[in-house]
């Protein structure tokens, strides 16, 4: 049953994520589409527009949501502090330890991390995931962004950035829709949701964008740092959150199982904004989503 469980995971949700991923790449490679265009759309328009839709729309189930919130926070905080900080010690300099930093920390909760939950757990575990992914993606847009900003820039600059930063605008809009029950007019509800629709599909083509670059995957050493954090420890950071804070059911499983997902093409968007070492990350982001395929199958197959 569990080597079925993996075979179904394996073949029906990750295979055809990456297969997405795979073909942008081939179509991309063979009419030389530059990869900064879509990228950008993603930054400023497909992204925010995904951030605002899920906040307007999901229903927030008080104290159960803010646990889940605060899972998310405790466990990004704890993987970009283990990330940034290990690179710190093994001397590197402040550029890659942003870099790392950024990729240990930026699980891709959104087109793996949705599609894995859902077929796992089905909609009960996808409420959850949402609820994740949403803080996730605020959390990368701040946290995240200041720390590459961090690469080549001033502290004073770094801290200022994110606010420079569309989807942290569409968060606060998303938010206040939501609290309030403000009724959005159906024209911008229904363009909204459209670009929302469309931005995971672009993040998975800006992927296939760089597989098709065939990268070596080095700095050996703070390759396997970056990979090791995000689908080894990150089940488990996950973990010690969910007791610490009492989770327990579905969402103790589904927040566990997302804690191992890779690091997401966000990561790659980001630091190529913000020239924080946008080559490491973007071999980061492939080396750990071809082990994910191993480590997320498994992962699954506990729960």
């Amino acid at each position: 049953a569990i080597l079925n469980a993996v075979f179904d995971v394996l073949l029906n949700v990750i295979l055809p994520v990456l297969l997405v991923a795979g073909l942008g790449g081939v179509v991309a490679r063979m009419i030389g589409m530059p990869v900064a265009p879509l990228s950008q759309l993603s930054f400023y328009l497909l992204g925010p527009a995904l951030v605002f839709d899920g906040l307007s729309t999901i229903e927030l189930s008080g104290g159960e949501a803010a646990k889940i919130v605060a899972a998310v926070a405790m466990s990004y905080v704890a993987t970009m502090a283990l990330g940034y900080g290990g690179a710190a010690i093994g001397g590197l300099d402040r550029g890659m330890r942003s870099a790392v930093g950024l990729t240990s920390a930026t699980s891709n909760g959104g087109n793996m991390g949705l599609p894995v939950v859902l077929l796992a757990f089905g909609d009960s575990g996808l409420d959850i995931a949402v609820i994740a992914f949403v803080s996730l993606s605020i959390l990368t847009n701040v946290i995240g962004i200041f720390v590459a900003s961090l690469a080549g820039g001033s502290a004073r600059a770094a801290l200022t950035a994110p606010l420079r930063v569309p989807s942290l605008w569409a968060a606060a809009m998303g938010l206040l829709v939501n609290a309030l029950e403000i009724d959005v007019p159906t024209t911008i509800a229904a363009s909204a949701g459209t670009m929302a629709q469309g931005s995971i599909p672009v993040m998975l083509i800006v992927l296939g964008l760089h597989l098709s670059k065939r990268p070596s995957f080095g700095p050996a050493g703070p390759m396997a740092l970056t990979v090791a954090i995000r689908l080894v420890a990150g089940p488990f950071i996950a973990w010690g959150a969910v007791s610490l804070l009492g989770i327990d059911g579905m969402a103790h499983d589904t927040l566990i199982v997302l804690g191992g997902m890779p690091t997401a093409v966000n990561a790659t968007i980001i630091a190529t904004q913000y020239q924080a070492r946008p080559d490491f990350v973007t071999k980061a982001v492939i080396a750990s989503t071809i082990t994910s395929i191993a480590t997320s199958t498994v992962l699954v197959s506990l729960f």
